[in-house]
């Protein structure tokens, strides 16, 4: 790659981040799906059932988590909960909800504050409207993009609850939040995940946080959370990049891979940054190199396969027809 295409990537990547953190690390804690019930509500009986079980792991040992998670001095600057948080939506299921968050704030020492989030569940009725919530691109166009209808500048992050998979209109809101977000947060669906969306000149990262649910349902579902760092530069943005290429390679998704990383190398090249460098250069290798394994047990269980169907073939043959053919063959 020239030094001019080189310098034309760390430009898109430039003007894309512009005006984001500059470089400061930013440390987001991520939960989701508390299905808070009250003792006095409509679930009472369940829930008193149950409440042994569930603070088992919200009560204390929830707080002296959170005093681990703070050991290493970096301060949280978000904590962000995507949906569910109480069970039935009934409104005796909130205080108590409400109270554990700003419970965890505190512990974090982040001040409660509201943050937009796009509404996937305003046509949400019961278990089975997955395939029927719409995000809309009214919503999407409004939320992300400022009153001129350009991007917003600096780092977006996006938070809803439902999967894109749940929406009718999942493919379309994947591809305009591509554009148009670097990092989309959600919930719904109880176990941590993390899938990379990737088009032709830009990429989705999006994580599930898991639930804040265990001791429900004879411990399903187990208690977890999301803790990540961001950074504003565009040599974060290039290490975020190359992340990326990792979880596609986990996936076995090596070609998408190569192209991400190469993407951060031609970055980190421009920037002369020679660790970077060096370090890009060997992951683009180890997984050429698992490129390669793949391609030679591909080919090695199709040749045992033709060695097979030949000998097959071969003894298959009565002993006057191996003569004729032995004979034509002239030895």
């Amino acid at each position: 790659m020239d030094a001019r295409s080189a310098e034309r990537r760390v430009d898109r990547f430039q003007a894309r981040y512009d005006g984001s953190v500059g470089g400061r690390r930013v440390q987001v804690f991520h939960i989701s799906d508390l299905h808070m019930r009250s003792t006095d509500g409509p679930q009472k009986d369940r829930a008193r059932l149950e409440a042994d079980a569930r603070w088992r792991v919200l009560g204390e040992k929830w707080t002296a988590n959170l005093a681990e998670l703070r050991k290493d001095g970096v301060p949280f600057d978000l904590v962000v909960f995507t949906g569910d948080l109480g069970d039935w939506g009934h409104a005796t299921d909130y205080p108590r909800a409400i109270s554990f968050l700003k419970q965890t704030c505190a512990a974090l020492d982040v001040p409660l504050e509201r943050l937009m989030e796009l509404d996937s569940a305003w046509l949400a009725g019961d278990d089975r409207d997955g395939g029927q919530l719409w995000l809309t691109e009214h919503q999407l166009s409004l939320l992300t993009t400022t009153a001129d209808g350009d991007p917003l500048p600096g780092f977006r992050l996006a938070l809803m609850h439902h999967r894109l998979a749940d929406l009718a209109d999942g493919a379309d809101a994947r591809k305009r939040l591509s554009d148009r977000v670097d990092l989309l947060l959600h919930g719904h669906q109880h176990e941590p995940t993390a899938e990379v969306f990737q088009g032709p000149d830009n990429q989705l990262l999006v994580l599930a946080a898991g639930c804040l649910y265990e001791g429900d349902e004879e411990h399903r579902y187990l208690n977890t959370c999301q803790v990540f760092e961001q950074l504003g530069d565009v040599r974060a943005r290039a290490i975020t990049l190359g992340q990326i290429g990792d979880v596609l390679a986990t996936r076995g998704e090596h070609d998408r891979a190569l192209i991400v990383w190469s993407e951060a190398l031609a970055v980190f090249e421009h920037l002369r940054a020679p660790d970077l460098i060096e370090a890009a250069r060997r992951r683009i290798e180890r997984i050429q190199g698992q490129v390669r394994l793949a391609r030679w047990r591909v080919l090695g269980e199709k040749w045992r396969g033709n060695l097979a169907a030949l000998r097959s073939s071969i003894w298959s043959c009565s002993p006057v027809t191996l003569a004729l053919r032995t004979s034509a063959s002239g030895t």
